[in-house]
Formats: C-alpha cells, structure tokens, sequence
C-alpha cells in the first residue's frame, strides 16, 4: 500500500496542516466505557468495543433516518478538521472517505454528481461504496468488491450519484482479506452491516491491517462489508448531537488531542 502522508513524528509541523479543534466546551460528555452503546438519535448508534488501551468506535447510521453526503477539499472550500466538516454542513457524523494525493484527489475512483475529484478507477483498490442512488427504488448505499457476484463499476456509476473507491477490507464473503502490508498504524474505516446501515469505524490502537480486519471481521459486529478509508494521525470520526459529542482520531506512536485537517469525508445528514 503506497504512503500518502508523512509517520515521522519529525513531521508534525510542516509536513501537512493539522489545525487544532477541539470539540465545544459546553458539549455533553461522549460515550466512553467500551462496550457501551447508544442511540444519539433515532438511527444514529454509536457502539463502543474494547482493543488494549482504548475503545474502537462504530457509527451506525439508519437508511430511513439519514442520508450520505460526499464533500470535497477541491469542491467545498478547503480542507479543514472532521468537526469543521460537520458544523459548516449540518453534518451528524463525519468520517475520512479515502486517503489522498499531495493534490487533495482521492487515490482512487471519487466522484458525486458532476463533480470528479477523480474520475479514474485504481486497479490497486477493490472496494466501492456508492450512495445517493438516481433511482429510488434502489438501495440508499452499497459497499461491494471488485470481482465479487453482479459487480460492474460502470453501472455503479450508472446507478448511483456518488461512488468512492478505496481498499477492502473484507472479501465476497464478509471475511477479512489476505493484506500484505505490516506497518501498524491506527485505521479509519466505513462498511455496512447486516440490517443495512451505514457504518463508520475508528480504530485508534496501532495494529497492522490485517489486525485491524480481524477485530472487525467478528461475526457479533455484523459487518458484511468493509473498506480501509485513513490511518495514522489523521484518521477522524466526529459525531456531534444534542446528547453527546463523539471525537475520535488516530494515533501514532503517542495518541492525539486534536484531529488534522482532511480534505474528504463521508458525512451523514439527518432527513426531514
């Protein structure tokens, strides 16, 4: 897997902008023993489970409650931390939607509407997560694999609005994919489960991938499918509600206590 951001801890001024945010003062407190799981708003669940010395953190995100958007450093105005994404655009959750060029373009296949921030499918990336469908009639989102039964990108593309290309992390069959990589590093990551939702996932304890895969590829996460999004410091899952506010980032080999700038995210928005 090819490094698109600076691991030294030498690069953490000038390497890349990593502007300080800390979520609002009077915000309530987020959830915070792992294995703890609460409904922050109709369809909005987040659910915490236990690695070593933290909690990764799960937000599943209801069809009928809320839809997807896809926002862009080139197209909205710059990139900015995960909660500036979410307070400039109504945002409930926002998560990384794919790891980047020195450009802000996504590594892979990124596009929504008439917007292409990269309109080029990368041969190196097996995962496709369309949403916002032409169609009603059709699922809100999908997350499928290339190779895997009745998977055409042209008609994704097709069919759906937006679709984001990233890595996968678990194969046809829902079971973690053979990855070769063994650097560890905190991940960022979004899948869908088994009743449909939406699913963003921060993983912050550094692990090799393949790590990171089999933590989430357990049967009681009920995750069918799973695409690697970030990792390292600039990793960002941000929920904010009236009931709480969730923040969590990654790590290198100290954690963080502010989220970096990032230029894509997935973001949920709540339906009327």
């Amino acid at each position: 897997m090819p490094s698109m951001r600076c691991w030294a801890l030498v690069c953490l001024v000038g390497c890349r902008s990593h502007e300080a945010v800390r979520p609002a003062a009077d915000a309530a407190p987020r959830p915070s023993a792992c294995g703890d799981k609460r409904e922050l708003r109709p369809g909005l669940t987040v659910e915490r489970i236990p690695d070593g010395d933290a909690c990764i953190t799960l937000v599943r995100i209801a069809p009928d409650r809320f839809r997807l958007r896809l926002l862009t450093a080139l197209a909205d105005g710059g990139a900015r931390p995960a909660p500036a994404w979410a307070d400039g655009f109504g945002l409930r959750a926002v998560v990384n939607a794919s790891m980047f060029h020195p450009d802000q373009r996504s590594i892979g296949l990124m596009v929504t509407g008439s917007v292409e921030n990269n309109p080029r499918d990368n041969p190196r990336l097996g995962a496709y997560f369309a949403f916002d469908p032409v169609d009603p009639a059709d699922s809100p989102w999908v997350l499928v694999g290339r190779g895997c039964p009745n998977v055409d990108p042209l008609d994704l593309r097709r069919r759906y609005r937006t679709v984001v290309q990233n890595y996968r992390m678990l194969d046809c069959d829902g079971r973690p994919v053979d990855w070769k990589d063994d650097k560890k590093h905190s991940a960022a990551a979004v899948g869908v489960d088994d009743v449909g939702r939406a699913v963003f996932v921060l993983s912050p304890v550094p692990h090799r991938v393949v790590d990171h895969m089999q933590l989430l590829g357990a049967p009681a996460l009920g995750l069918k499918a799973l695409m690697y999004v970030e990792g390292g410091p600039e990793a960002s899952l941000y929920v904010k509600t009236d009931a709480a506010t969730v923040s969590e980032m990654g790590r290198l080999e100290v954690g963080f206590s502010t989220f970096w700038s990032i230029p894509n995210v997935i973001g949920a928005v709540e339906k009327n």
